[in-house]
């Protein structure tokens, strides 16, 4: 009998797209912690614009700051919440979130991208979104409301 070993390869880096407006916003950095292992690291980042924006929109009103400046709060806190395997932070525009997200993967040297279910449906919303991106995608449901 010929026995298969299954290992499990992790990557080595991904960009974990953020949404500060869910409660469930950091759960997929827990999956990207996971799915890069002991020698990996994550790179989180947040759209300046979309749904996954509104709450940073709402922050920079109520402190007097531009939605760059919370991000970049936002972020810091993120990072220092998941530890040190969390090695940057970034933004991403949100016009054009394909190109956006092709854009930050490749500065962040990542191999992957792990983002929120409903920013997902809106970058991959056509079969040319789908085809166009450079690598794997893993998209983070969101936890149902049971």
């Amino acid at each position: 009998m010929n026995e298969h070993k299954h290992t499990t390869k992790h990557f080595e880096r991904l960009l974990v797209v953020l949404d500060p407006t869910s409660e469930d916003g950091e759960r997929g950095a827990e999956l990207a912690l996971d799915l890069v292992g002991d020698e990996g690291h994550v790179e989180l980042a947040v759209a300046l614009s979309g749904p996954e924006a509104w709450a940073l929109h709402a922050f920079a009103e109520a402190e007097d700051v531009s939605a760059a400046e919370a991000a970049v709060i936002y972020l810091d806190q993120a990072v220092e919440r998941l530890g040190p395997r969390a090695v940057g932070a970034t933004t991403v525009d949100g016009q054009d979130l394909p190109q956006d997200l092709v854009g930050a993967v490749s500065r962040a040297g990542a191999n992957g991208a792990v983002l929120p279910a409903q920013m997902a449906a809106r970058v991959l919303a056509s079969i040319s979104s789908w085809a166009a991106m450079p690598f794997p995608v893993v998209v983070v449901p969101q936890r149902s409301a049971a």
